[in-house]
């Protein structure tokens, strides 16, 4: 049976040669022995063994070749030892010591908690960065996608001011069919006209009747008056687009013409959601039509069409239309203002009138009420 001591201590060494008192690896000191335990042995079995040829009763003889050779091993590894600790290490990758491993080990554990820590609060980060700067990106786009329509729009109106007739008061219309342009319907044309073309021809359009009781300047005054007088207010329309210029020749496919020279001025009370347009001659401002609009933005406030009417009557200091007249027919306004709007029978929602040579229209839309007047002449 044989054991492994270590050189230096004479500890026992285990069997990867590490010496747990030393706490290294060591080259240790390896001896045999046999030992029989309980047993009766033959003299020549114990001369064998232990190379004694006296008396085997006698054993103790052999004590100091055991010491010689113990003494002989100590003198042995004092020679060795100098060339051992100056040896170059056979294993490429020494075996470290367990328990500065252990140490590490818990060492890492920790130090991979704090770094995944920050990893995680600087994913976080990137996430908030990202977003915050997504976000302003979106924005960012946002502001010039409504700059570029921005930028659009003013350019169209740009080109459209340039194509617009400005008066010498300085409001601004807008052509509805363009000078110069034709447009056919089948056999017949219609060909646009300028301001000036018009003005050059100096006479009023034959197209329609004229009223010419008052003339369109005049009427827009007296109507702001009197609707003033009423609380409401309408705004001015001396900056911007005043209205539409509606002028042309029609020709029939016979050789026939008429001329049309339409002026359109329309005022409006955003308040009450009033629309008023005065039509006329854009050379002798007499009268064509006139359209009155309202569209309440609460309907709890209900419509006040009846005392526009009456304020526009007035105005036009037409007999046919004031006295009882006048009284039928807000009347008769004052019950469509009250009356639904039906989606079933359209009939119901509007009357025609005719008062003297006026032609009148009530109509009921679903959240407004109109009138049209059109002036027939004799």
């Amino acid at each position: 049976m044989g054991s492994k001591i270590c050189p230096i201590c004479d500890g026992k060494v285990n069997s990867i040669n590490f010496c747990k008192t030393c706490k290294r690896f060591v080259t240790p000191i390896e001896t045999s022995h046999t030992f029989y335990l309980n047993e009766r042995r033959e003299p020549e079995d114990y001369q064998r063994e232990y190379q004694y040829s006296g008396d085997v009763s006698d054993y103790s003889a052999d004590k100091p070749e055991v010491e010689d050779e113990v003494t002989d091993c100590h003198d042995e590894f004092e020679t060795e030892l100098p060339k051992w600790a100056n040896r170059t290490p056979t294993s490429a990758k020494p075996i470290p010591n367990p328990d500065t491993t252990y140490t590490t080990k818990k060492k890492s554990k920790k130090a991979e908690g704090v770094i995944s820590g920050l990893l995680f609060l600087a994913a976080i980060g990137v996430c908030f960065r990202t977003s915050s700067l997504w976000d302003v990106w979106q924005q960012y786009r946002d502001e010039q996608e409504l700059q570029d329509s921005l930028d659009e729009m003013h350019e169209m109106m740009d080109e459209q001011d340039e194509k617009n007739y400005v008066d010498e008061n300085g409001y601004s219309y807008r052509y509805i069919y363009q000078p110069g342009e034709t447009t056919d319907y089948g056999t017949d044309s219609l060909v646009g006209l300028s301001a000036d073309e018009v003005y050059d021809r100096g006479e009023a359009c034959d197209g329609v009747a004229h009223y010419e009781g008052v003339t369109s300047d005049e009427l827009e005054a007296d109507f702001l008056q009197n609707a003033e007088e009423d609380g409401i207010l309408f705004e001015d329309t001396s900056t911007g687009t005043a209205g539409n210029l509606s002028l042309y020749e029609y020709s029939y496919q016979n050789g026939d013409t008429f001329t049309y020279y339409n002026k359109e001025k329309y005022i409006s009370d955003d308040e009450c959601g009033i629309d008023v347009s005065i039509n006329s001659d854009l050379n002798t401002q007499a009268i064509h039509s006139v359209r009155i609009w309202q569209y309440p933005p609460d309907v709890d406030d209900g419509f006040c069409l009846d005392q526009i009417y009456e304020d526009l009557v007035m105005a036009l200091e037409d007999e046919t239309l004031q006295g009882d007249s006048l009284e039928r027919t807000t009347e008769m306004i004052c019950a469509y203002q009250e009356k639904e709007y039906s989606a079933d029978d359209s009939s119901a929602n509007y009357t025609d009138l005719q008062i003297g040579k006026w032609s009148l229209t009530i109509s009921r839309g679903e959240t407004s009420l109109g009138i049209a007047m059109d002036y027939l002449g004799e």
